[in-house]
C-alpha cells in the first residue's frame, strides 16, 4: 500500500519536469568550449645558398619567368633561349635580328633591350616564337638599356654605364621616374613591390625602393659572376654567365620561421644588435668600440668609439643608442649613434646581455634570466618577470609584444607585456643557424638575430610568427522573451505555439494530480 510521502514523491516527480518543459527552450542551451591555440613551430630555411640547379649551353645575361618556362639572354647575342623552369631542358633556341643585353614579359609576350655602341634606347617587344610586335625608343642619355623587369603596370630598365635606373611607358618609350643608383645592376627582377638587381662583380643582389629609388637591403647571390634574376613568386632563379654557365632555384622564404637570408659578419664575437636609423649597430665582446653596419648588408661603415665594454643596445631613436656595460657596476649609457656618452645611470647590479625599448619602458634581459621592466628616466624597476635564460630580446611595435631568443633552446619566443606571461608561437632555429644565437633587433618587417661559432658571426633576417590568438570564450546567450504568438520549432511539439505547449503540459500536469487524489482517497476509503 502507498503511504502519504510515496505519493508525494511521485507526484514531485511527475509536476516538476513537467512544469520546466513548458517554461523552457531546449535550444537555448549553448554548449561552450575554451580552447586555446597551439604552439607553432617553424623551421627556418636560407636564401643565398645553392638551390637546384640546371645547366645552360650559354651564359645568360638576362632573364625572365613566364609560363613554366625561363626565357634568357646573352650579352651581345643573337639569341633568344628557353628552358623548362624545372627541369633545365632546352625548349627554344631562337634566332634574332639584333644583339641583346636585357629580357622581361608582361605576363604574356617579351620585351628585349638593344645592345649596341653608340646612344640607342631601343626596346623590342615580341611573342614567345620571336615575331617582332613593336618597339619604343627611350630617350637615354647616351648608349643604351640593359637588364628589365614589369612591375605589372611599366618597364624598369637600368643603364649599367651610368648607373640610372628607368621607369618606362611601355607605350611610348617616356620616361617616368629615373633614379641614379650608384653601381652596376646587370639585371633586374620585380618582387614583392621592390626591385632586385643584381650588382655585378658584388656577389650580392640589391633590393631598391621602386619609390624613391633608394636601397632596402641587400643579399647574397650564389654565385661569383652572377648576371640574370628573375622569380615565379615562389623562387628565385640566378644566373651565372661565365663560369657555372648555369641557372640556381632557390626558394623565397616568406612563411613565417623561415630565415629569408644568411649574411656572415667581419666580427667573430657579436653579442646583441639594434637598429638606428638606416644602419644597425652591433656590440662585441671585450671591445670599447660598436661596429656600424649599413642596412645595406655586406656594407661595413665605420667603427664606433664608445670608450666603455658593451653588452646590451637597443635605440632610443635614429640618433640614440642606449647600452648596458659589460662589467661592473652595469650601469646603463645613453649615447648618441655617432659615440658621445649623453648619459650615465646606475642599473640594477646585474649584467644586462640586452636591451629593448618600446616607445615608452626600457626592458632588459638580466644574466639572471629576469627580464626587467624599467622606468627610462632613471632606469628604476617598475616590474621584473622570472623567465628562461634568452640572450637578445627586442620590441616587436607590430603585435605589441617582446620576442627573445634562447641559445639553450635554440628558439625565438615572445612575451606578451599584457597578459605579463610567454606566449605560444615560437621560432625554431635548431637548424641552419648557429648553435649560439646572441642579439635580436626588429625592423618593423623582419627579425634580426646574430649568432656565432667557429671564430665567425652571421647576421640572421628571420620572418616572424604572427603572436598567437586565444579565442575568447562563446558567451551565453541571454534569452529575448518569446510573443506569444510565434511558434516553437525547437519544442516537443515543433510547429505549435508555445502557449499551446504550455496549455498541454498544465493540462497533463492536472491530470496527474487528479489522477493522484483519485489514489489517495481510495487508499483512505479502503483504510476506513
Amino acid at each position: 500500500m502507498l503511504n502519504k510521502r510515496k505519493l508525494y514523491l511521485i507526484f514531485t516527480a511527475i509536476i516538476i519536469p513537467c512544469l520546466v518543459l513548458s517554461n523552457n527552450n531546449l535550444g537555448d542551451v549553448i554548449a561552450q568550449s575554451d580552447e586555446k591555440s597551439n604552439e607553432i613551430i617553424c623551421t627556418p630555411d636560407m636564401l643565398g645558398m645553392l638551390g637546384t640547379t640546371f645547366d645552360t649551353h650559354v651564359g645568360l645575361n638576362s632573364m625572365d619567368y613566364l609560363n613554366g618556362k625561363i626565357y634568357g639572354v646573352a650579352l651581345g647575342g643573337t639569341g633568344l633561349y628557353g628552358f623548362d623552369a624545372v627541369t633545365g631542358v632546352s625548349t627554344d633556341n631562337i634566332s634574332l635580328s639584333f644583339p641583346t643585353f636585357g629580357i622581361t614579359t608582361d605576363g604574356i609576350d617579351l620585351y628585349l633591350s638593344i645592345y649596341s655602341a653608340g646612344k640607342n634606347g631601343s626596346i623590342v617587344k615580341m611573342d614567345t616564337t620571336g615575331t617582332e610586335i613593336s618597339r619604343i625608343h627611350v630617350d637615354v642619355d647616351n648608349e643604351y638599356i640593359g637588364g628589365l623587369t614589369w612591375d605589372g603596370t611599366y618597364l624598369w630598365g637600368y643603364q649599367t654605364s651610368i648607373w640610372h635606373l628607368l621607369k618606362i611607358d611601355p607605350a611610348n618609350g617616356n620616361v617616368l621616374s629615373n633614379f641614379t643608383i650608384g653601381r652596376d645592376l646587370r639585371d633586374l627582377s620585380w618582387f614583392d613591390t621592390k626591385i632586385w638587381g643584381v650588382a655585378w662583380g658584388l656577389d650580392r643582389v640589391d633590393v631598391i625602393n621602386p619609390y624613391t629609388g633608394s636601397y632596402v637591403e641587400g643579399l647574397r647571390s650564389p654565385y661569383h659572376h652572377d648576371s640574370g634574376i628573375t622569380n615565379n613568386g615562389t623562387h628565385m632563379f640566378q644566373s651565372d654567365y661565365a663560369t657555372e654557365l648555369e641557372v640556381d632555384i632557390t626558394p623565397l622564404n616568406t612563411n613565417p620561421g623561415e630565415v629569408f637570408l644568411r649574411e656572415p659578419l667581419s666580427s667573430s664575437s657579436i653579442l646583441d644588435v639594434a637598429l638606428a636609423g638606416n644602419a644597425y649597430y652591433f656590440t662585441e665582446n671585450y671591445s670599447t668600440t660598436l661596429t656600424k653596419h649599413s642596412s645595406q648588408l655586406n656594407s661595413y661603415d665605420t667603427t664606433v668609439i664608445i670608450g666603455f665594454q658593451a653588452a646590451g643596445i637597443t635605440n632610443l631613436d635614429d640618433s640614440t643608442l642606449l647600452i648596458s656595460e659589460a662589467n661592473a657596476p652595469y650601469n646603463l649609457l645613453t649615447v648618441s649613434t655617432t659615440g658621445t656618452i649623453l648619459a650615465n645611470q646606475t642599473a640594477l647590479g646585474v649584467m644586462l646581455v640586452s636591451l629593448a625599448f618600446d616607445g615608452t619602458n626600457i626592458w632588459a634581459m638580466g644574466q639572471d634570466s629576469i627580464l626587467y621592466k624599467l622606468d627610462p628616466f632613471d632606469m628604476s624597476i617598475i616590474s621584473q618577470y622570472p623567465l628562461e635564460y634568452f640572450r637578445g630580446i627586442t620590441y616587436d611595435s607590430i603585435s605589441n609584444i617582446i620576442w627573445a631568443v634562447s641559445r639553450v633552446d635554440h628558439q625565438i619566443k615572445y612575451f606578451d607585456p599584457v597578459k605579463e606571461e610567454l606566449g605560444n608561437a615560437v621560432i625554431n632555429l635548431t637548424a641552419p643557424v648557429a648553435p649560439l644565437e646572441t642579439g635580436l633587433t626588429f625592423t618593423g618587417d623582419y627579425l634580426i638575430s646574430t649568432a656565432y661559432y667557429a671564430g665567425n658571426s652571421y647576421f640572421y633576417k628571420i620572418n616572424p610568427v604572427a603572436k598567437d590568438i586565444e579565442p575568447e570564450p562563446t558567451p551565453t546567450p541571454t534569452p529575448t522573451p518569446t510573443p506569444s504568438n510565434s511558434t516553437g520549432p525547437d519544442g516537443l511539439f515543433p510547429g505549435l505555439p508555445y502557449y499551446v505547449e504550455d496549455l498541454i503540459f498544465l493540462g497533463i500536469g492536472l491530470v496527474t494530480a487528479s489522477i493522484i487524489a483519485i489514489v489517495i482517497a481510495i487508499a483512505r476509503r479502503k483504510r476506513a
